[in-house]
């Protein structure tokens, strides 16, 4: 059973699914926000807890973007089984933003660590001494 590709769609699913809720959760009061002040400017201007409200859920979604790019492109090393280290951490990402399907996928990438390709060694010459 190939454990790593069914480890890294379920990364993918559960990146893509908890990016777009997560988003959805900080990007509506965003918007709204937006909105709200675009209706009454003089609701914004100089008001201080706004302008921080606006960082923090921007720094918000800032983070959350890069968990589920994280996350995605972990499922997709995953797939391909190349470096297990990006694939484990995109399934980390992903059990972050959605939480059964990300555990899921890092219980299966972990388990498949042998399959993943590992750098081929370099061939020893064998040389006599002294030369």
């Amino acid at each position: 059973m190939q454990k790593a590709a069914v480890g890294g769609i379920l990364a993918i699913i559960a990146s893509a699914l908890g990016g777009l809720v997560w988003l959805s959760q900080v990007l509506l009061p965003l918007l709204l926000f937006g909105f709200i002040a675009a209706a009454v400017p003089s609701a914004a201007e100089g008001d201080s807890e706004a302008n921080i409200f606006l960082a923090v859920y921007a720094a918000i979604s800032v983070a959350i973007t890069l968990l589920a790019a994280l996350g995605i492109a972990g499922g997709i090393f995953a797939t391909r089984r190349r470096k297990w280290g990006l694939a484990l951490a995109g399934a980390i990402a992903s059990s972050i933003l959605f939480y059964p399907l990300g555990v899921i996928a890092v219980i299966f990438i972990s388990m498949d660590y042998q399959e993943f390709s590992r750098p081929a060694a370099s061939p020893v010459v064998n040389q006599p001494p002294g030369q």
